[in-house]
C-alpha cells in the first residue's frame, strides 16, 4: 500500500492510476463499516484509495475535534491487510494552508436536523469532500448510508457543481445488537455502550409502523420518540436532539415516496446519530437497509 501525504502526491498518483479509480473518504478509526466501503470499491474499481483526514472545518466545538478517536498506525495496518492500493494522509496545514479563505456553503438538504444542531458542519463536509474529489478526480466515491443526511448533501453538491464522480452509497453496517458502526463508538463507556442500541431500536419501531401501513409522519416519529423519551426518563440517555421523517433526497418533511426516519441522541457527551430507510412500495415488508 502506497502512502501519500501531500495533495501533489495524490494528484500525481491518480493521474497514473489504472482506471476505474475509487476513493473512500474517512476520518480514520477504521471499523467494519469502512471495510465494507473498501470491499465495494474494490469490486467495482481497479484502483482504490482511502483518505484519512480529521477535518477541523466540520467540528463545531474544539473539544469535540480534540476528542475524536485517532489510531493512524492501526488504521494503516488494517487497510493494508485488505489490499487498499493507497492511503492519503495529509496534514491539516496542507489541506488548509495559511491564507486559505474559500469554503462551500450548502443549503437545501443541509438545513434541517444536523444542520440545525451543528451549524456550519455540512459546509465543512462539503469543502473537504470537494477538495478530495478535485485533487483525485476519481471515477467513483463511496459513502455509507449511516450518515444519510451527509450523503444527500454530497450528492446535491456533486450534481450542482457538475463534479464528474459517481457517488455510491453502501447500506449501514451494524454490530450484533443493531448499533451502527461509528468511530465515535470508541468513546462510549461500558454503560453507554449497553444503552446505545436504543436509537436503532426506536427507529426500527417507527419503520415497523410504516411497513404496517401508517403514513402519518407525526405518528411514526411519535412511536420512535416515545421509546427514547421512556429511556430518558429512566436516566439512560441525556438528550434527544431530534426525530424526523424526511424525504430521502431533499431532507425536507416527507409527503410521499421513499423516506428516511432519522434521530440523534446524546449519552453524556457522546452524540449518536442513525437512520432507517422507509420504502414506499415495499410490499413484503423487508428492509432496504439491511
Amino acid at each position: 500500500m502506497e502512502l501519500l501525504s501531500t495533495p501533489k502526491q495524490l494528484m500525481a498518483y491518480c493521474r497514473n492510476a489504472t482506471r476505474p479509480l475509487g476513493i473512500v473518504p474517512t476520518m480514520g478509526s477504521i471499523h467494519q463499516g469502512h471495510i465494507e466501503l473498501v470491499k465495494q470499491a474494490q469490486s467495482e474499481c481497479d484502483t482504490v484509495i482511502v483518505t484519512l483526514f480529521i477535518n477541523p472545518l466540520q467540528f463545531g466545538e474544539e473539544k469535540d475535534f480534540d476528542s475524536y478517536p485517532r489510531s493512524i498506525n492501526e488504521d494503516s495496518e488494517i487497510l493494508s491487510s485488505y489490499g487498499v492500493d493507497a492511503l492519503y494522509l495529509p496534514e491539516t496545514s496542507l489541506i488548509y494552508p495559511e491564507g486559505f479563505s474559500t469554503t462551500i456553503n450548502v443549503y437545501g438538504p443541509a438545513l434541517p436536523m444536523e444542520g440545525l444542531n451543528r451549524p456550519g458542519h455540512f459546509d465543512g463536509v462539503a469543502t473537504i469532500v470537494a477538495k478530495l474529489l478535485i485533487n483525485s478526480s476519481p471515477d467513483n466515491a463511496y459513502f455509507g448510508r449511516k450518515d444519510g443526511q451527509q450523503l444527500a448533501v454530497i450528492k446535491r453538491m456533486v450534481k450542482d457543481l457538475e463534479i464528474p464522480t459517481n457517488i455510491h452509497e453502501i447500506d449501514t453496517v451494524r454490530e450484533g445488537d443493531g448499533l451502527a458502526y461509528s468511530s465515535r463508538n470508541n468513546l462510549l463507556n461500558s454503560e453507554q455502550r449497553l444503552v446505545a442500541p436504543i436509537l436503532y431500536e426506536s427507529l426500527s419501531a417507527g419503520r415497523r409502523a410504516f411497513e404496517g401501513g401508517e403514513r402519518n409522519p407525526l405518528v411514526i416519529t411519535g412511536v420512535t420518540f416515545e421509546i427514547l423519551e421512556a429511556a430518558k426518563r429512566k436516566g439512560l440517555l441525556s438528550t434527544i436532539d431530534y426525530v424526523e421523517m424526511v424525504d430521502l433526497m431533499s431532507m425536507m418533511p416527507w409527503s410521499s415516496g421513499d423516506a428516511m426516519l432519522a434521530g440523534a441522541i446524546r449519552l453524556g457527551d457522546i452524540r449518536i446519530i442513525d437512520n432507517v430507510i422507509l420504502v414506499e412500495n415495499n410490499i413484503d415488508g423487508s428492509s432496504s437497509e439491511e
